[in-house]
């Protein structure tokens, strides 16, 4: 019985281990939630041009709510708005995002969202953070299998 168990055992950690081990990519959905009572432009420099994402058919969705959203896979659907975008330049985009609110940016391959920088402009003072200072900042959700569900908070 013992030798059973540990034949399972073993068989199971090798499927395991060669799903999730080999070079597998993973979809990612990025949604920012504004806890304040104030409007807050978010500027997003993106790794490539908007024009490449539309050909790609990839997309800046920016479904929102009006609300606080608990994140999950039904979340989504909860996200009957959209919210548009000023584009800056070929890169860079500007959103506002609405006081009390969960925005659905978007989703990428492998991260969290295919872009080098975010700036936040809250009460006239802006913070500028990499796309990784970002991801230490967020939190993540989702089960084994995707789609998983990173959200950044700001406060």
């Amino acid at each position: 019985m013992t030798t059973v168990r540990n034949f399972i055992a073993t068989l199971f950690f090798v499927i395991f281990a060669n799903i999730f081990l080999t070079a597998c990519s993973f979809y990612a959905d990025f949604f920012m939630i504004n806890t304040t009572d104030k409007d807050v432009v978010e500027v997003i420099k993106f790794q490539r041009t908007i024009d490449e994402y539309s050909k790609d058919n990839l997309s800046i969705q920016l479904k929102y709510s009006d609300s606080i959203l608990v994140i999950n896979d039904k979340t989504q659907t909860l996200m009957t708005k959209k919210l548009d975008y000023k584009q800056v330049d070929k890169k860079i985009i500007s959103i506002i995002l609405p006081p009390k609110s969960t925005v659905l940016v978007g989703g990428s391959i492998n991260r969290p969202i295919s872009a080098d920088s975010i700036k936040f402009i809250q009460n006239n003072l802006a913070k500028d953070y990499s796309i990784n200072d970002i991801y230490k900042k967020t939190n993540k959700s989702g089960g084994l299998f995707p789609p998983f569900h990173i959200t950044y908070v700001i406060k």
